[in-house]
C-alpha cells in the first residue's frame, strides 16, 4: 500500500557522510544520509543507536558542515534525526544543502 506524502519539507538524497555520537567516544561513524529537509534528517548506519541519543551529523559539500541533534525514531539500522538549530550558521548550511541539490 502506498501512503500519501505528508511532509512539510522537501527531502534531499545523499550518501557516504558521518556522525559522532554520545557513544563513539570521539570516533566517526559512518553512515549513509538517506535524506534530509530543514528539521531534521535520515540516516543509515550499522553501530546501534538509541532513541533521544545527541549526535553530529556530518555532510560533506565542499566544505565540511555539522548538524547536532538527536535520534527521534529508529526503524532495524535507520534512524531519524531532529536537528537542534541554535545557530543562524547551521540554517545557512541547510539552505546551502537544499538548495544545490536536487530534490526529491
Amino acid at each position: 500500500m502506498i501512503y500519501p506524502d505528508k511532509r512539510s519539507n522537501n527531502r534531499v538524497n545523499f550518501t557516504g557522510e558521518y556522525l559522532y555520537s554520545t557513544r563513539s567516544a570521539g570516533n566517526k561513524v559512518d553512515c549513509n544520509l538517506k535524506n534530509i529537509s530543514v528539521t531534521g534528517a535520515c540516516i543509515a548506519t550499522n553501530v546501534p543507536l538509541d532513541h533521544d541519543e545527541n549526535v553530529i551529523l556530518h555532510i560533506c559539500r565542499g566544505k565540511d558542515m555539522s548538524f547536532p541533534g538527536k535520534v527521534v525514531w529508529k526503524d532495524e539500522d535507520v534512524y531519524g534525526i531532529i536537528f537542534n538549530m541554535n545557530h543562524p550558521d547551521e540554517f545557512e548550511n541547510i539552505s546551502f544543502i537544499l538548495n544545490s541539490t536536487t530534490k526529491l
